[in-house]
């Protein structure tokens, strides 16, 4: 089912949100409208990540485009994981055991004890996989090591602690462009005028 939104683009309305690219979860969910603009975004507290921290998509006009976007970017993202071999199940014994904290000293799970077959165990660490923006091919994303140093607006990918969101980055704000939630520390860029048409410069 489709349904246009305010700038009477097709939008796909369906209400149903995927779980989590990186940890699996499904307690995901829409919040909005909210702000001056009266948007609307996708939340979820993602368990790979410090145990818990919220991540978030937004800035859309409807609901509709925030699951469309959320479901979108969970489709695309490819799930990595590390694993950690050991000689035997986790227990008390040297080499069995892996207790993880924060630089507060809250314990976190990072992963999935799991049997191998070979005599060996494994702690199954989920990580995020370092992903272009969706729209590159569009709009022609580059490394922000290639970002100019002249004063020239860009639209950047921002990412304080773990929350990644796509921004219009002003002298002293940031506002939302299109809610494109992204995973990784900034490394991508483009000119804003590129941005803004949405063509390749």
């Amino acid at each position: 089912m489709t349904d246009t939104n305010e700038t009477g683009a097709s939008v796909d309305v369906t209400r149903e949100l995927l779980p989590c690219p990186f940890c699996g979860g499904n307690r995901v969910k829409t919040f909005g409208p909210y702000g001056w603009y009266r948007q609307w975004g996708v939340s979820h507290s993602c368990k790979t990540f410090y145990g818990g921290t919220q991540e978030m998509a937004q800035g859309f006009a409807t609901e509709a485009e925030a699951i469309a976007a959320w479901n979108t970017r969970t489709s695309t993202t490819q799930a990595l994981t590390i694993h950690i071999v050991f000689d035997g199940p986790p227990g008390p014994e040297a080499g069995r055991f892996v207790e993880c904290e924060t630089s507060d000293g809250k314990s976190v799970s990072f992963g999935e004890w799991t049997d191998r077959g070979d005599g060996y165990w494994a702690l199954v660490v989920p990580v995020a996989a370092p992903t272009q923006p969706a729209d590159a091919a569009r709009v022609n994303w580059q490394p922000i090591a290639k970002a100019p140093k002249d004063g020239t607006q860009i639209l950047v990918e921002v990412a304080p602690d773990v929350l990644n969101i796509v921004s219009w980055w002003g002298e002293a704000w940031r506002e939302p462009a299109n809610g494109l939630a992204l995973k990784d520390a900034p490394t991508w860029f483009i000119d804003i005028r590129a941005a803004l048409k949405g063509t390749p410069q």
